[in-house]
């Protein structure tokens, strides 16, 4: 027969628990009935006691508030007539609001005597003393406890009677005769096992909750300040950069229209300064700095930072990535204090944290696995019982539909905000700021300007690469170890860049390991290649299995691999790897997952390349006829099987027509599908999650353009719409992340209207247009119907080959402007015999650029930007513009002589005909006054300018901008009083770069000079940047 289950509570652990219950239970209700007595003019059924202390006006209400605790202000806005409030609470109220006793601050309190003050103290200490420090006790000492406190609870009534004179000794009495029931009734109970329980759960929920509060936030905030530092790629360069000296503003928005743009200071409100209740979920593309925010808030809260709004209201922020192996909340909370966990049984510590405001921030849900799954649904839940919760959630785009699968079955609302990156003005702050802190280390000597300026020129082409802080972690790299950069124009160079910045360290590494020395150049690229096949398989396999760690198996295979090659283990898995060490071990994963995607991509591309090696049809087929006639297998059978072996192979790899992606002889191929089904063990594979993969898969056919068969890249494209790039949009932003080769170019033309209708091309998307461009048949009078816009900002060798593109195909342009050739007209990169070309066909309406001495303007044109730097050109503009009905906009450059500036030829139109002042002359014919530009002006040259305004001899003058001037402020005031006597009139303003801006002071004593005759601006967009 089985033994009863025994109790793990003795006789003197229940005494314990009595005790506890008389102390916490009386205490409390004879500190509320005194608080009452002590504070008779607060009526707390209609009051506060926050508003009764405000009445009294002698009360410092700063002082109170700081001496509250954010859990006792919670107690009293909750509970305003203070029947729940504890022993501390109360006892804190009555030295703060009597109307009877010392101040709070007198010594009377501590000094023993016979005083209220002291009995008051003795009463709390004694509680505080059963509650904290008592760990053990008997029966005697039990009974002696219990009578003391019932002692000292009547003594402090009774003498609160003598100070209350307002209290009658009826009251009194039936005070201590309900406290003397209690504790009699505590004393004597015979505690049986559900009784116990419940005094358990009400005496040890105050202890647990202070325990996570201050035990366990000590715990949490020694944890978050390892996101103090960032170091991305630290097996390349080891630095370790703060995060608050480099974090730069990033740029967020809500995603539902109409767009509204959302700061990282109310991320966490409902924009009324309250904290949200809603779920935050913000979605961003790879290394757009989704962990980098989520690290921020962590550490911010850490630190007691009050930046963010609400950040401080939680008392507890906990922090994991879907990568991790979390398959709970209890399982986070063990992780996240381990410490203060141990000291809670079953599901106590959860009940404990509801009751806490909690901000949960669960990083990377593209990166969920079936342990962080079922915790990520445990949140939802938790989140519908406990409003105290707050959830932040980030994701990639392609796994948005997870969240909102999960989030449907639940009651939870979703604050939806999309990440965009750092904003074009922040990016030179970052990398500075980046640079600096790597000099700091003295990792680096070399001069970062050269950084900021290739960054500054590649903004516009470039932009959309630079939104990445990972990205411009990446190029800071490439600078500290002294790579050339100029020729990276997308993520997959960039990637491969870094890629072989490893290649090149590992050959040094193992050319000087004791293992590995011996081995020529050629032998170790051999097997570092080797090596990095396995690796690129094990990423695509992790990949698959939504992982960016490495198993235990994973990383078994690249250690056998290793010894398989006779490498040295270390050396190459950390190379490649980021390695992290936990309770449970050492475990490693790739740095970033859109390096683990890249690699994975490699693997793809290098199995494609295996699969369309041509093959030699006669020789199988001899060796298939060897073995059939070995084996007595008849002539017409034998011959039938090797039909059906060719066939089959043919059918498996076809060769693709290159002249049509829509000819029946480019078939389709189903490697990539099939390497993903095996992988992932089924045929309904999640394609959306290998988006990034494919793209980068489409940049590697375009680096390596004859190792893959058209049938492949048609694969991959037909894919890559399965994940939903389908509308024009969507294949411009892949073709701006990736350069594509004529196939591809082909098949995006081919799907969808990308090239028909207003088309606006840019910087970023000029390689995409051309190889478009290039791969469209010329359909006769088509392409008229699509109106092109094309405004370049940087200098750029390609734009010739588009203009020519264009004309080839008759395509119908309206804008042109190349405000590089603006600002350089002497670099003449823009090709005047295309243009030319453009103004003949099309009805160009605007035009910027630089004015050569072949141009002829059309007559549509409509706006007239252009620059001069010869006397032939200015001739050949002088002479068209009596013609032309263009608004000017004139830059004359500074190998421009004012003696080759003449007046141009007086024309017929005079928009000032009838007026009473209408001037006398106008060299000019549009309604708006020109606009002049006077670049490198100093004081050697000031008076040259002078004259070339003279010379132009225009009634009226928009304004006059001065790019790159070096003029002192006493030389400017001489510029505006030349310009003044040569009656050069200008209506609106003279305007310097922000960099010649005088202090206010001299400003102010100079006011008359600088803004008679006209005002002055200092500072403005294109004049800072040119």
């Amino acid at each position: 027969m089985a033994s009863a289950q025994t109790s793990v509570y003795e006789r003197k652990d229940r005494h314990i628990i009595r005790l506890r219950k008389i102390c916490d239970t009386v205490c409390r209700i004879g500190f509320r009935k005194l608080l009452s007595w002590l504070t008779c003019q607060w009526d707390c059924s209609s009051t506060t006691f926050e508003a009764y202390l405000r009445s009294k006006g002698n009360v410092s209400m700063t002082g109170f508030k700081s001496a509250l605790k954010p859990d006792q202000k919670k107690a009293m806005r909750k509970d305003p007539q203070g029947d729940s409030w504890d022993v501390t609470l109360l006892f804190l109220l009555i030295t703060w609001g009597n109307e009877f006793l010392a101040d709070k601050d007198d010594p009377i309190w501590k000094t023993r005597g016979l005083s209220l003050e002291f009995l008051i103290t003795s009463v709390k200490n004694e509680r505080n003393s059963v509650m904290h420090t008592l760990e053990e006790i008997d029966e005697s000492d039990f009974f002696a406890r219990t009578e003391g406190i019932r002692k000292q609870l009547t003594e402090m009534l009774n003498f609160a009677g003598k100070v209350c004179s307002h209290v009658s000794q009826n009251e009194i009495d039936i005070t201590i005769q309900e406290l003397n029931d209690i504790i009699n009734k505590c004393r004597d109970d015979p505690l049986d096992p559900k009784n116990f329980n419940d005094y358990k759960n009400q005496l040890m929920f105050p202890h647990q909750r202070n325990l996570v509060l201050t035990d366990g936030k000590a715990i949490l905030c020694k944890r978050h300040s390892k996101y103090e530092i960032i170091a991305p790629v630290s097996h390349l360069v080891r630095a370790s950069v703060p995060l608050d000296q480099v974090y730069t503003k990033m740029v967020l928005e809500t995603e539902t229209k109409p767009h509204i743009e959302v700061t990282l200071e109310n991320l966490l409100t409902d924009g009324k300064k309250n904290i949200t209740n809603s779920i935050i979920l913000v979605v961003g593309e790879a290394g757009i700095g989704k962990t980098t925010l989520t690290r921020k808030i962590v550490n911010d809260w850490s630190k007691g930072k009050k930046d963010i709004q609400c950040l401080e209201c939680f008392d507890i922020v906990l922090h994991a990535e879907c990568r991790d192996y979390i398959d709970s909340f209890k399982g986070l909370l063990s992780y996240s204090m381990p410490e203060v966990a141990k000291s809670f049984l079953g599901d106590d510590m959860i009940f404990v944290i509801g009751d806490l405001k909690t901000l949960v921030v669960l990083d990377s849900l593209d990166e969920l696995n079936p342990s962080t799954t079922r915790l990520f649904k445990e949140i939802l839940q938790l989140k519908e019982v406990y409003d105290n919760l707050t959830v932040l959630v980030t994701t990639r785009p392609e796994a948005e539909k997870t969240y909102f699968h999960h989030v449907k079955s639940s009651l939870c609302t979703t604050k939806h905000i999309k990440i965009l990156g750092i904003p074009p003005e922040k990016r030179g702050e970052f990398v500075r700021k980046y640079c600096e802190e790597i000099k700091k280390q003295g990792l680096v000597k070399h001069d970062f300007k050269s950084l900021l300026q290739y960054l500054e020129r590649t903004e516009n082409r470039l932009g959309y690469l630079w939104l990445s802080p990972y990205n411009l972690t990446l190029l800071i790299v490439l600078w500290v170890l002294k790579r050339d950069i100029s020729s990276i124009t997308t993520a997959p160079e960039l990637n491969w860049e870094i890629i072989a910045i490893y290649f090149k360290k590992l050959e040094e590494r193992l050319s000087n390991n004791k293992e590995t020395q011996h081995l020529s150049q050629k032998k170790l690229k051999e097997k570092i290649m080797k090596f990095f096949g396995t690796l690129c398989w094990e990423a695509l396999n992790a990949l698959v299995n939504n992982e960016i760690t490495l198993d235990v198996t994973a990383y078994q295979r690249l250690v056998n691999q290793c010894t398989k090659l006779k490498i040295p283990v270390e050396e190459m898995v950390g190379m490649f790897l980021k390695q992290t060490t936990t309770s449970s071990g050492t475990r490693y994963s790739f740095p970033h997952k859109g390096t683990q995607e890249f690699l994975a991509a490699r693997y793809i591309f290098t199995q494609l390349t295996k699969k369309f090696t041509s093959l030699n049809f006669q020789k199988i087929n001899s060796r298939i006829q060897n073995v059939l006639s070995q084996s007595a297998v008849a002539t017409d059978v034998s011959d039938n099987i090797i039909k059906l072996v060719e066939e089959e192979l043919k059918k498996n790899l076809p060769q693709a027509s290159a002249s049509s992606v829509n000819s029946p002889h480019a078939q389709t191929t189903s490697v990539i599908r099939d390497i993903l089904e095996r992988l992932e063990g089924t045929q309904a594979i999640d394609l959306p999650k290998y988006q990034s993969l494919l793209t980068y898969l489409i940049g590697m056919f375009y680096q390596e353009p004859n190792r893959i068969k058209d049938n492949a890249k048609l694969e991959a494209l037909k894919l890559l719409q399965e994940t939903g790039v389908t509308t024009s949009t969507n294949w411009i932003d892949i073709l701006n992340g990736v350069k594509c080769d004529p196939f591809v170019a082909s098949f995006i033309s081919s799907q969808c209207d990308i090239l028909k209708g207003d088309i606006g091309i840019a910087d970023s998307s000029l390689f995409a247009y051309i190889s478009l461009i290039q791969a469209l048949k010329s359909t006769d009078g088509e392409n008229e119907q699509t109106n092109i816009s094309i405004s370049i900002r940087e200098d750029s060798t390609d734009i010739n080959e588009l203009l020519n593109e264009i004309n080839m195909k008759e395509f119908s342009v309206i804008n042109l402007e190349f405000h590089y050739d603006f600002r350089y007209p002497s670099a003449k990169l823009i090709s005047s015999f295309a243009v030319n070309r453009l103004f003949e066909r099309c009805e160009v309406k605007r035009y910027t650029g630089a004015f050569y001495a072949n141009m002829k303007l059309p007559e549509s044109l409509r706006h007239l930007t252009v620059s001069v730097n010869s006397e032939e050109s200015y001739q050949n503009l002088v002479n068209q513009l009596p013609s032309s009905k263009a608004h000017l906009t004139l830059c004359l450059g500074s190998d421009l002589n004012s003696s080759s500036v003449t007046e141009a030829p007086s024309t017929d139109y005079n928009p000032y005909e009838g007026h009473q002042a209408a001037p006398s002359r106008l060299t000019y014919n549009p309604v708006f006054y020109p606009v002049l530009y006077l670049p490198d002006v100093n004081e050697n040259n000031l008076s040259d300018a002078v004259l070339k305004a003279k010379n132009l001899n225009i009634w009226y003058i928009d304004s006059i901008s001065f790019p790159k001037c070096t003029l002192s402020l006493q030389n400017i005031i001489r510029l505006k009083k030349e310009l003044a006597a040569a009656e050069v009139r200008v209506s609106y303003c003279l305007k310097f770069p922000s960099y010649t801006k005088p202090s206010r002071e001299d400003e102010h004593d100079n006011w008359k000079e600088l803004h008679s005759h006209g005002s002055i601006s200092w500072g403005d967009g294109v004049l800072d940047r040119w």
